[in-house]
């Protein structure tokens, strides 16, 4: 006590002052602790709600997929269709042009 500076007695803090400022402290925390579990369900319910819209996205991706699977398949059905008409349409023309070069070599003067 001899090395405090000189101060009015009313102004040093007893154990019951500490004690107060305690539970004042303590009540003030509880209440923001409070005010954060609030903050903290609220939050948890717009997670709930943004995993619901991401399920969403989900299920419209996969009808997308179904979608791009289905043109896939049409899309190589068409292209099997036009490779087997050039197909079939050069065979054509060669037989054609055979023929030409034979009726051409049998008809030329010898």
């Amino acid at each position: 006590m001899e090395s405090l500076p000189p101060v009015v007695w009313h102004q040093l803090a007893t154990k019951d002052d500490l004690a107060a400022l305690e539970e004042r402290l303590r009540a003030e925390m509880n209440g923001q602790f409070a005010l954060l579990r609030g903050e903290f369900a609220e939050l948890k319910g717009e997670f709930a709600e943004l995993k619901g819209e991401f399920a969403e996205l989900k299920g419209n991706l996969a009808g997308v997929d179904g979608k791009f699977t289905e043109l896939r398949g049409e899309f190589a059905l068409q292209l099997a269709r036009a490779t087997r008409t050039m197909v079939i349409a050069y065979i054509s023309v060669s037989v054609a042009m055979l023929g030409v070069m034979v009726a051409i070599v049998r008809t030329a003067p010898a």
